[in-house]
């Protein structure tokens, strides 16, 4: 792949173009990074998610599923770390397989095996790991002190 920047005092926002012959999941990656957006698949379109609205982002059946504040959902195109990257602090991970926006954290439940279970502003939960436990209580407190 060849990179070419061109700069022009003449122009107010940038653009960036890409050419390729098939956008793969490498390119769809590069995007996810670019702005407060991701490139998520929605069946057979590609979308661009603002980041703002997306409140979990978990391992489905092998793929990065996001989840927004809207109940939608999406595949983004690359593992869960990199989601973890282009979404930054706002998120935690609370699993191997999951993170969620801590200020969409409406409340931790005991299951009755004894895990924790974090439940979100859009009625979905997912439970956090004991090894994920320490810094999860830590941020909380951060968060709200």
């Amino acid at each position: 792949m060849k990179v070419r920047i061109v700069e022009d005092s003449s122009q107010e926002d940038g653009v960036i173009t890409i050419i390729v012959r098939k956008a793969d999941d490498n390119i769809r990656s590069l995007l996810g990074k670019i702005g407060t957006k991701l490139m998520c698949r929605d069946g057979n379109e590609d979308v661009l998610v603002p980041a703002e609205s997306i409140i979990l982002a978990r391992t489905e059946n092998g793929e990065t599923a996001i989840h927004t504040k809207t109940n939608k959902r999406y595949i983004f195109p690359s593992p869960l770390y990199a989601a973890a990257d282009c979404l930054g602090d706002d998120f935690i991970r609370i699993s191997k397989w999951a993170l969620v926006r801590l200020s969409e954290v409406e409340r931790i439940s005991t299951a009755y095996n004894g895990r924790a279970v974090v439940h979100l502003s859009n009625g979905m939960y997912e439970t956090l790991s004991r090894s994920c436990r320490k810094d999860f209580r830590r941020r909380i407190y951060e968060k709200n002190n």
